[in-house]
């Protein structure tokens, strides 16, 4: 299991959520029965805390400094947001499911391409190492609200 960044700044410890979320992707790909059920509750829960963080910590302050580009990634999340609550209704075993959960997983690839190509680096250019480190405790602090990041 990835380890879970306790300090660094806001996008290190995003980065490292992405890194987490691809390799359960990967274990829901692979998995079959209860491995995949489990793989898959807790990759539906950290996209769920993951994207919450972001729209309530992030996008606000990107928004400030790149407003195109924060909407362009909340967009991205509100359409990965449908397709994982009818995944999540779904569930693993279901027909259809291996479909749909590719087309999620393209999304949310696209959308982590996206946010490390073009919102981190106005992160990075417009606010200092104190701010993105307090942006990160907010993160943190929005996740653990809302059951924290899951582990094995």
């Amino acid at each position: 299991m990835a380890k879970v960044v306790q300090e660094g700044d806001v996008i290190d410890v995003i980065v490292e959520q992405h890194k987490r979320i691809r390799q359960l992707f990967s274990e829901v790909t692979h998995g079959r029965g209860k491995a995949r059920a489990k793989a898959f509750a807790e990759l539906a829960h950290l996209l769920t805390v993951h994207e919450e963080a972001e729209e309530k910590v992030v996008h606000p302050v990107t928004r400030g400094v790149a407003r195109g580009v924060a909407e362009a990634r909340v967009h991205e999340e509100d359409e990965a947001k449908k397709l994982l609550g009818r995944l999540v209704e779904m569930g693993p075993d279901a027909e259809g499911f291996e479909e749909m959960f590719s087309l999620l997983k393209h999304d949310v690839d696209t959308h982590a391409t996206n946010e490390q190509r073009e919102e981190f680096p106005k992160l990075r250019e417009h606010c200092d190492e104190d701010r993105l480190r307090a942006m990160a405790e907010e993160f943190r602090g929005v996740q653990a609200l809302k059951g924290g990041q899951r582990s094995r």
